[in-house]
């Protein structure tokens, strides 16, 4: 889906202040080594097959608020792994991979109404206002509110054309990296004041990537590997659980045994908001993939993100300079790429299967 073609003015914003941590008596800090999080990765919320419904939504906030959860902001998220803050021993990070109108519309009211600090990753289609995403006049707004904003490349593309560009060479490699990672740095950095987060798409990931990332000055990235986040856990392999449904959200915010899976599901079901719909029935000990089936099908609903060639950020601030788009970026999105699993392929890179050996030739009569 194309976007417009007029240049998208955007100004230099402040990085948002530090959101202080709500304190409880049940939370007390922990030296750094002690502490878990949970980081909470949410797509689409809203109506449709792979969303996530505001019901649900609500209640799984309804949860955390109630329940005493302590939600940290993402400053609060680097300057724990930096040493220079403890928090409590168990703590979740919100994050959000779709600053759309059903973002604003669903889960920017609730919240605001729990006062919880979040991440939201844009896109291109964000930077250059494409029909249906939130411009970044809305999401400097959300920055008054506690949000960050991060990126997660201007194309979101899928895994394959990652690895068909190392294929194709080092320049070709190299070129797709600026592309999406380089120049998405400067754009949300010029938009919103900093850009310290960065969102793998669809959870792929490889060296070249993360090489990047630290070149262009990148804190911490996100995977789709659904486990806690560890004061020793590599700043570019934050893991990340995508909350498509309460189950997911149950393992994620449980922190003793696997069986209290089910307690947490039971006190969510206590939660549940005005909206009384009957909550899916699901297996206590239910075991997600790392990389959801759900993500192929969110990307067909979204198509392609094409940007317009020679694009340029204007900035309003004098003295900066402008910050052009890259020179070609209708590289088509390729079929997604196999399901890579962290166990399995530790390195995170395609498996290549041994062609089978083709039939024996039938003898001659």
């Amino acid at each position: 889906m194309a976007v417009g073609q007029a240049a998208v003015p955007v100004v230099s914003a402040p990085v948002p202040e530090v959101v202080t941590l709500r304190e409880s008596p049940k939370s007390p800090p922990v030296p750094r080594e002690r502490t878990r999080v949970a980081v909470l990765g949410y797509g689409k919320i809203g109506e449709g097959k792979v969303a996530l419904s505001p019901a649900a939504f609500e209640q799984q906030m309804m949860y955390l608020r109630e329940s005493g959860m302590s939600v940290i902001s993402p400053s609060d998220f680097i300057a724990w792994r930096a040493g220079t803050r403890m928090l409590p021993a168990q703590c979740v990070l919100l994050t959000f991979d779709k600053a759309d109108d059903g973002f604003a519309q669903h889960a920017l009211p609730v919240l605001q109404r729990c006062e919880f600090p979040f991440l939201v990753f844009a896109d291109g289609g964000n930077v250059y206002a494409r029909p249906g995403e939130l411009n970044p006049d809305s999401l400097r707004d959300m920055q008054l509110d506690g949000a960050e904003i991060g990126s997660q490349t201007l194309r979101r593309p899928y895994a394959m054309e990652w690895q068909m560009a190392q294929i194709a060479g080092e320049a070709r490699s190299r070129k797709l990296v600026e592309d999406e990672i380089g120049h998405s740095s400067r754009l949300m950095t010029a938009a919103f004041g900093a850009c310290r987060f960065f969102a793998y798409p669809w959870g792929y990931s490889d060296d070249v990537m993360r090489a990047a990332l630290a070149e262009f000055d990148y804190a911490v990235a996100f995977t789709r590997s659904p486990e806690k986040a560890l004061a020793t856990t590599e700043p570019y392999m934050q893991p990340r659980y995508m909350v498509k449904n309460d189950a997911v959200f149950a393992r994620a915010v449980n922190f003793g045994a696997p069986a209290d899976v089910a307690a947490v599901l039971d006190s969510l079901k206590a939660c549940r908001p005005a909206l009384d719909i009957a909550p899916a029935a699901v297996a206590a000990n239910v075991v997600m993939p790392v990389f959801a089936d759900d993500d192929v099908a969110e990307e067909v609903e979204d198509e392609e993100i094409v940007l317009p060639a020679g694009t340029t950020a204007t900035l309003a601030s004098a003295g900066t300079p402008e910050v052009p788009a890259p020179a070609s970026t209708s590289v088509p999105v390729l079929a997604p790429g196999p399901e890579l699993n962290p166990e399995t392929n530790p390195t995170n890179l395609p498996v290549v299967e041994d062609p089978a050996p083709p039939a024996p030739a039938p003898e001659p009569a």
